[in-house]
């Protein structure tokens, strides 16, 4: 639902109208100066002095999704155990209504009237078209002063909801649309993010609003560089990753509110509902389930997996040759560290992902609670100079990608990489979706890395429990949109439609 800002927190809450578009501000005075009145009615959506409201809204609706994407995506990373995991998504990140799917929601018509109340992701791609479309055809500089920075931004989270659907859904749809391929969604999102870039680099780069980064240019060009990565274009995204500076990056913001707050520190470190998993051996399903993408049966100890007490050796070694991660001796008698090798006794902690021992959701057995994040306001990177690095790396191979993550190393005062031969390819492909799995630690980004490892990551498909409070694990791998968009869309109404867009190895078990 859209709904009201106040000047604290940007909260967006249930406030839509079923005959016309309704905020209800209170004393809305933001950080882009623009003042409003106490009501904004349909009549005053298509009012010039709304835009800024409107630029609010997106992000909101933005960054509120993302989170609540990159909170329950830590589980698809196997990361935690309290979090919720299906293959499908849910209003609150995909955005539709029981009544209102995103395709009933058109530009708005007769004085601001909106067709349902898309919410989520959708709802951010609705304001963010609709406002652009404005700024383009109908509004002037004079009646909105920064229009051309507004124009740069709406293009911006319209991109960033295009490259989040071409990398996360099988298929998609758009306002009743036909249905898009994973290729039409790769393409849309390149397309609105080279406008974004084009657009910034016409007004002049500038800082986005709320901290949200320091260069609006930087932020363009670092979400294409993820799309172009998880669309294959290696090329093109090294081209866009070598324009981020180091220690750049672009945030979702977050506040001390129930609604915008940090999840992963929320039910963390502070509710203490989350606990962090180690190495997967306890997953054992009905079935001995094989690996779609090479048809063999998984290990007994899955590959990459397992997040405490992780070290590196001081070679520079994170991930041995079986693919379990470097970890340290355990700190508790009562968490062992099983599976482990004497010459990880040399090892130093890997700082990037630390941890807390405690009890978790009433269980009085010890567990490990991630302390990435400090606050329930910590931002959230959605666009890290780490990620722009490790995409160099991996387009580079060879020494070059040794030397782009040794710097990383250098940057966090970890032991740089010396054991690896620059022609060990399959070495320098372990190591770096290992860096990738913990520089990018509840970031939402590992998830993405395993989608383009899948003969070697695992993702549980409706097989076993997880290990402390017996959650089923309901699927995973890439994802699909509510069944509303499936059945009431008359350009489909077959939910058997639903994961048609991928392969065997990366589609959803339903």
């Amino acid at each position: 639902m859209l709904g009201y800002f106040d000047s604290r927190s940007r909260r967006a809450t249930g406030a839509a109208l079923a005959l016309g578009l309704a905020l209800s501000l209170s004393a809305c005075h933001d950080m882009l100066n623009v003042d409003l009145p106490a009501q904004l009615t349909g009549d005053a959506f298509n009012d010039p002095v709304s835009a800024g409201t409107q630029i609010n809204t997106m992000i909101v609706l933005y960054e509120n999704s993302m989170s609540d994407f990159m909170y329950t995506i830590h589980g698809h990373e196997d990361g935690g155990e309290v979090v919720f995991m299906s293959p499908s998504i849910g209003s609150g990140i995909f955005g539709y209504t029981a009544t209102a799917p995103d395709f009933a929601a058109t530009t708005p018509t007769n004085g601001g009237a909106l067709s349902g109340t898309p919410t989520g992701m959708l709802g951010a791609r609705l304001y963010a078209k609709t406002l652009h479309d404005k700024l383009d055809k109908t509004w002037t500089t004079a009646q909105v002063p920064k229009r051309a920075q507004y124009m740069a931004i709406s293009s911006i989270y319209e991109g960033a909801v295009y490259a989040w659907m071409a990398g996360t859904l099988c298929e998609g749809a758009l306002d009743g649309g036909k249905l898009m391929s994973q290729a039409d969604m790769y393409k849309l999102a390149d397309a609105t993010l080279t406008r974004a870039i084009t657009e910034v680099q016409a007004a002049g780069d500038f800082a986005m609003p709320y901290g949200i980064s320091t260069s609006a240019l930087d932020m363009a060009y670092g979400l294409r560089a993820q799309n172009r990565w998880m669309s294959g274009d290696l090329a093109g995204a090294k081209a866009d990753a070598e324009k981020i500076p180091a220690k750049f990056y672009a945030y979702i913001t977050r506040e001390a509110t129930a609604t915008r707050r940090n999840l992963n520190y929320y039910n963390g470190p502070e509710a203490r509902f989350a606990s962090l998993q180690g190495v997967v051996d306890w997953w054992k399903g009905p079935l001995r389930q094989a690996n779609p993408a090479t048809g063999k049966t998984w290990p007994d100890v899955i590959p990459f997996t397992g997040y405490q007490e992780l070290g590196i050796l001081p070679d520079g070694r994170a991930i041995r040759d079986d693919g379990l991660p470097i970890r340290l001796a355990t700190k508790n008698a009562q968490l062992p560290q099983n599976y482990r090798t004497a010459i990880e006794d040399t090892a130093v902690p890997d700082t990037r992902v630390p941890a807390i021992i405690g009890t978790v959701g009433g269980f009085s057995t010890p567990q490990y609670i991630a302390t990435k994040f400090s606050s329930e306001q910590q931002f959230v990177p959605i666009v890290d100079w780490k990620e722009m690095m490790l995409i160099r790396a991996e387009a580079t191979g060879g020494q070059g990608a040794i030397d782009l993550v040794n710097q990383l190393r250098d940057a966090d005062g970890l032991p740089k990489i010396t054991y690896l031969s620059p022609g060990d390819a399959n070495g320098i492909r372990y190591m770096l979706i290992e860096e990738r799995r913990r520089a990018l630690f509840q970031e939402g980004r590992y998830y993405y890395t395993k989608l383009k490892n899948l003969d070697l990551t695992w993702f549980p498909r409706l097989q076993g429990n997880m290990p402390h409070a017996g959650t089923q694990y309901n699927g995973g791998v890439r994802l699909a949109m509510p069944d509303n968009e499936y059945l009431l869309n008359p350009n489909i109404l077959d939910l058997n439609k639903r994961g048609s867009g991928c392969d065997a190895a990366s589609k959803p078990t339903f």
